[in-house]
C-alpha cells in the first residue's frame, strides 16, 4: 500500500459518502443477486442509442431529447443500473448510515431540486429499464428498507450521493513542450472485496438535440446521468473532487453535485471562463462540499486561468458566496505547515485534491491523505520541471498517487480533442490497465 492508503481507507468508512465501491449483501441481502450484464458486442435502442461492449470498456453514445437520452441508457442497460444500485449504493450507504431506513434516505433525497430536462431523462431511464428488464428482475432489496419494484426515487437516489476521492493535475503555457493544456485525473475510491464495481464502468457520451447544449463525453458508472470526469464539445474539461466543506446555508433546493458539472460540461463554451463557472455554481445550492476544477479552451483569457479549481459548497454566507476559485497565480500563497509545503512558484499548474487551499487557508495535517497526496505530486513535479511535461509524463506523475481505489483514470488534451481512458479491470489501479484513446470527434459520430 503506498503511503496514506490506511488512513484514506479510515476516512472513507467514517463518513466520505457514496462513491465508487461496491459489494454483495452476503449476510446483510442475501437477495439482492447480481443480473447478468451484457457482452462484448453493440447494441441498439429506439432514439438512435448505441452501446458497444468491449473487455472491460462500455461505451454508450445517446442523442436526442433528455427523455429519449435516458430511455436508450435505461434500455441498453437496465440490468446495469439494477446492479448498480443494489450492490453499489446500498453497500455504501449501509457502511455509512447502518442504522438508516431507507425510507429516511428517500426523505432526505427530497431536498434536491430537479431541473425539468434532467428528471425528464431520469423518467425515460425508468421506462427504458422497464421495456428490457424482466418484471421479477425489477424487485429492489434496500437495506433497511421494504421490498419493492424499482422507482423513479430510487434512479434520484443513485444521482444524488456523489462524493469522490480523487487527485487531477493540469499543466500548460511553460510547463509544456508545446504549450497546449494537459489534463490528468484519477478517480478514486473504496473497490469491494469482490471487484463488482470494477464491472460497473462507462463511457457515456451525450449528443443532445437542444439547441445551445454542448455535447459531452464522461467516464463514470452505469446509472449516473451527471458528469465525473468530462469533455466537451468546445474543448472543455471538467472532474469532480470531494472535500469536507462548510455546512450549507440551505435547508433545500440542493443540486445534485454530479448534475452541477454536467451543467457546466453543457452550458460553457469557448468563449467562456471561470466567471461564468462562479456564477453558474453560486446559484446551485449544495448540499455537501466539493473542487470542481475544469481546464477552459477560451484562447482569450489570461494565460493563468487556463485551467481553474473552483471550491465549492453551500455556504452562500462564505465571501464570494458558494464558491472560491482558486487560479495558478493563487499558487505562491497557498498555505503551508511544517509537514506540507503546497505553495509553488509555477503559474502554469494547477493541482486539485480533496481539502480546500484557498477557500480554507489551512494546510491539513500529516494524517491527511489528501495532503499527502498533494505533497506527492508536488515532489514529483521538481523532478520535471526543470524542463517540461508531456502525457506520459503525467501520467507517470499521477501513477505516484494512484492505488487500488484507483478505479479510472483519463488524461485530457482539451486544444486536441484527445481524451485517454484507463478502466481498473484487475487488482492493479486505472493507470496500470489498458489505454483507450479517442478523438472527441470520433466519440460524438455515429
Amino acid at each position: 500500500m503506498k503511503s496514506g492508503t490506511k488512513l484514506f481507507l479510515l476516512a472513507l468508512l467514517a463518513g466520505a459518502g457514496f462513491a465508487s465501491g461496491c459489494a454483495i449483501f452476503v449476510g446483510l441481502n442475501p437477495n439482492a443477486k447480481e443480473l447478468p450484464m451484457k457482452g462484448d458486442g453493440v447494441y441498439t435502442s429506439v432514439y438512435g442509442g448505441q452501446l458497444t461492449v468491449s473487455g472491460a470498456m462500455r461505451m454508450l453514445k445517446l442523442q436526442g431529447s433528455n427523455y429519449q437520452m435516458g430511455y436508450d441508457y435505461g434500455y441498453l442497460l437496465g440490468n446495469e443500473i439494477i446492479n448498480t444500485l443494489q450492490l453499489y449504493i446500498y453497500w455504501v450507504l449501509f457502511l455509512k448510515y447502518p442504522v438508516q431506513t431507507y425510507d429516511e434516505v428517500y426523505s432526505f433525497q427530497t431536498r434536491f431540486t430537479w431541473e425539468t430536462s434532467y428528471s425528464n431523462e431520469l423518467v425515460g431511464m425508468l421506462d427504458g429499464i422497464y421495456a428490457s428488464v424482466t418484471e421479477e428482475n425489477l424487485t429492489i432489496f434496500p437495506p433497511n428498507g421494504p421490498v419493492h419494484k424499482l422507482s423513479l426515487q430510487d434512479l434520484m437516489v443513485m444521482n444524488t450521493v456523489g462524493d469522490w476521492m480523487c487527485s487531477s493535475l493540469a499543466a500548460w503555457g511553460s510547463a509544456t513542450w508545446d504549450g497546449s493544456l494537459v489534463f490528468a485525473r484519477n478517480f478514486d475510491y473504496l473497490p469491494d472485496s469482490q471487484s463488482e464495481c470494477k464491472k460497473l464502468h462507462v463511457v457515456t457520451v451525450y449528443k443532445s438535440a437542444v439547441a445551445g447544449v454542448h455535447s459531452w463525453a464522461g467516464a463514470g458508472v452505469c446509472g449516473v446521468i451527471g458528469a465525473m470526469t468530462a469533455m466537451n464539445d468546445a474543448g472543455v474539461a471538467g472532474v469532480l473532487h470531494n472535500t469536507d466543506g462548510y455546512p450549507s446555508s440551505d435547508t433545500g433546493g440542493y443540486i445534485s453535485r454530479l448534475i452541477a458539472l454536467r451543467k457546466i460540461m453543457e452550458t460553457i463554451g469557448s468563449a467562456d471562463g471561470p466567471s461564468n463557472v462562479v456564477t453558474l455554481l453560486n446559484a446551485t445550492p449544495a448540499y455537501y462540499g466539493n473542487n470542481i476544477m475544469v481546464g477552459f479552451s477560451n484562447t482569450s483569457l489570461p494565460l493563468n486561468d487556463k485551467a481553474v479549481v473552483f471550491e465549492y459548497d453551500g455556504d452562500a454566507t462564505q465571501p464570494g458566496g458558494r464558491v472560491t476559485a482558486r487560479y495558478a497565480s493563487d499558487n505562491p500563497s497557498l498555505p503551508d505547515n511544517a509537514y506540507f509545503t503546497q505553495s509553488m512558484t509555477n503559474l502554469n499548474l494547477i493541482i486539485n485534491v480533496n481539502h480546500y487551499l484557498k477557500r480554507k487557508s489551512v494546510a491539513p495535517g500529516y494524517t491527511d491523505d489528501s495532503g499527502n497526496r498533494y505533497a506527492m505530486i508536488t515532489n514529483q513535479l521538481k523532478t520535471y520541471l526543470p524542463l517540461k511535461i508531456d502525457i506520459t509524463n503525467v501520467r507517470t506523475i499521477m501513477m505516484t498517487v494512484d492505488d487500488v481505489f484507483t478505479l479510472h483514470s483519463v488524461i485530457f488534451q482539451p486544444e486536441k480533442g484527445l481524451i485517454d481512458i484507463y478502466l481498473s479491470d484487475s487488482p492493479l489501479p486505472a493507470f496500470e490497465c489498458k489505454k483507450y484513446s479517442y478523438t472527441l470527434s470520433q466519440l460524438l459520430t455515429w
